[in-house]
C-alpha cells in the first residue's frame, strides 16, 4: 500500500486503514478506534531492551492520564507476527497497563501497517542495539487524533508529562 499524500500540498501522510487481530483474538480495524486519540507503538515481545522500556513509558502516560486513559486507544503493534500471536501478546502486555491493546496479524498485514507508519526493521544481527535480529532500533510513539489522522511523532526521549499533555490536548 503506497503512502498517502494530502492533496495539493503533497505531504506524506502517516497512518491509514488497517485490519489486525487484538490480543484477545478479535479482528479490529482502524475504524474501531474512531472517536479516541490513538497512541501507536511498534515492537516485539522478544526485544528485551527497547520494547519493555517503551511500553513502560506508555503505561506511565496512561497512569498519568488517570480516568482519561479510558478515552485513549493505546496500541502496541508487533513487528514479529510469526512469534507474537494473540496469546503471546496477552501474556506479555499483562506486565503493563490494562488499557494497552496488542495487535498482530499476518506478515502481510504487519508489513502494510509498518509501511504506513514508516517503521522498518533491522536485518543486521550485529546491530549492537541489544534487540533481537530483524527488529527496529528505535520505536517512536505516534499520536493520532480521534479520526486516525497523524498529530505527532513522539520520540522516546520525550517525558511522560510531555506525552500526557500532548494526548490531553486532543481529548
Amino acid at each position: 500500500m503506497p503512502a498517502r499524500t494530502s492533496g495539493a500540498q503533497g505531504l506524506t501522510v502517516i497512518g491509514g486503514a488497517f485490519a489486525l487481530t487484538d490480543h484477545n483474538g478479535r479482528r479490529v480495524t482502524d475504524v474501531d478506534f474512531r472517536g479516541k486519540p490513538m497512541l501507536v507503538l511498534f515492537g516485539a515481545t522478544e526485544d528485551r531492551d527497547l520494547t519493555p522500556a517503551h511500553l513502560q513509558t506508555v503505561a506511565a502516560v496512561l497512569n498519568r492520564l488517570g480516568p482519561a486513559a479510558a478515552s485513549v486507544a493505546a496500541l502496541f503493534v508487533t513487528l514479529n507476527p510469526e512469534r507474537d500471536e494473540p496469546a503471546v501478546l496477552k501474556r506479555f502486555l499483562a506486565n503493563y497497563d490494562p488499557n494497552l491493546l496488542g495487535l498482530t496479524g499476518s506478515s502481510v498485514e504487519i508489513a502494510a501497517i509498518a509501511k504506513q507508519y514508516f517503521v522498518s526493521r533491522i536485518n543486521d544481527a550485529n546491530s549492537g542495539t541489544g534487540s533481537a535480529p530483524g527488529l527496529f532500533s528505535e520505536s517512536p510513539l505516534f499520536l493520532m487524533d480521534r479520526n486516525g489522522e497523524f498529530v505527532a511523532y513522539l520520540a522516546q526521549t520525550e517525558t511522560v508529562e510531555m506525552i500526557a499533555a500532548a494526548v490531553l490536548a486532543i481529548l
